[in-house]
């Protein structure tokens, strides 16, 4: 059991220094980018809180519709809202609240959380309750506002160390419904078929 423990720690940490370091590569072309001073940390206040979780919904909703054909076999998705965006490590828990709106969901969609997850070949995601693949969308915590109904949010996917997927997603208000506008802008893209049972 404690060896099993210390396996999982250390695939977590090794895959949370993967995502952030691999982002890292490309943060500095992001954050040059003309007018990109508006970089906001996520504010505290319920109302920010609601708006952030609709607007990660937004990010995800698409993120599965237009991936997830590259994971037929996957059991589960885990859902991670961490970044080092511009040097400032965050990492923000994923809400009940945003949870109940994939609750029905096929595959599950989860908080990620180093206990579900283990390593397998080629770095592979694997639920440790299915013993299956499982594949990591992750999202940032940070913002570019661009204005008062548009922002910018990185995000993007990891199935293992040669599949996996580093993008920027426009998102708008319209009609009350925050959506993604455009085709995501990606930054790093590796894209190899998902192996395993």
């Amino acid at each position: 059991m404690i060896q099993k423990r210390v396996i999982q720690s250390a695939f977590s940490v090794l895959f949370i220094s993967l995502f952030i370091s691999t982002g890292c590569k490309h943060q500095t072309n992001y954050a040059a980018r003309p007018n990109y001073d508006g970089i906001s940390p996520i504010a505290v206040s319920r109302t920010q809180n609601r708006l952030n979780d609709l607007i990660r919904e937004a990010v995800l909703r698409d993120m599965l519709s237009r991936y997830a054909y590259k994971f037929p076999k996957s059991s589960t998705y885990f859902v991670l809202i961490s970044s080092n965006q511009s040097g400032r490590p965050k990492t923000v828990p994923v809400t009940s609240r945003f949870l109940r709106e994939f609750a029905r969901h096929h595959p599950p969609v989860q908080a990620y959380s180093p206990e579900f997850v283990g390593p397998g070949a080629h770095m592979s995601v694997i639920d440790q309750e299915t013993g299956r693949i499982a594949v990591i969308f992750h999202i940032s915590p940070y913002m570019k506002w661009i204005g008062k109904n548009e922002a910018e949010v990185r995000a993007g996917y990891y199935c293992n160390d040669k599949n996996d997927l580093h993008a920027v997603f426009r998102v708008k208000k319209i009609r009350d419904k925050w959506t993604i506008e455009g085709a995501p802008q990606v930054i790093i893209s590796q894209k190899q078929p998902l192996s395993g049972t």
